[in-house]
């Protein structure tokens, strides 16, 4: 690891309460007060180990991460750029975090039925080549001149 790499803020904005607190309410409505809640806490756990993967490979690629937080949007890094295929493999450690989640999970029961079912949903969607996602910003690594079709909806 670089020696760039020595500070990481944690950082959380007002909007992420509304989502935290929907994943929490959702759970507890689906399997109680005390599982729900550390099932949230799991997922919410899951949420900071995608982000920690992405941390993870930037430094051992020597990328500077700045903060790893909460928004609205759900969990983020902020990071400098790398603009080689460590970028790639940067993006990648986030989602291959929530499958080998998902597969560790694969035959739980319950809470952790769901806990893999929301891991596999999470690597897949941000696979997606869409705006805001892991696998928009590998696609544009790999493919410099990719650009959205004209007219295309930019989520």
């Amino acid at each position: 690891m670089g020696s760039r790499n020595t500070s990481l803020k944690f950082e959380i904005t007002p909007g992420a309460l509304l989502p935290l607190t929907a994943i929490y309410a959702i759970a507890v409505v689906r399997f109680g007060a005390r599982p729900g809640v550390i099932g949230a806490t799991l997922f919410v756990l899951s949420l900071l180990a995608h982000e920690a993967g992405h941390v993870a490979l930037a430094w051992i690629m020597d990328a500077r991460v700045k903060a790893i937080g909460f928004c609205a949007k759900g969990a983020y890094i902020r990071r400098e750029d790398t603009h080689d295929f460590s970028e790639v493999l940067i993006a990648a450690a986030g989602p291959a975090v929530n499958l080998l989640l998902a597969a560790f999970l694969w035959n739980g029961q319950g809470v952790l039925s769901w806990l893999m079912q929301l891991n596999l949903i999470l690597g897949l969607a941000n696979l997606i080549p869409i705006k805001g996602t892991d696998g928009r910003r590998i696609l544009q690594t790999l493919f410099p001149s990719f650009k959205p079709a004209a007219g295309a909806s930019s989520l």
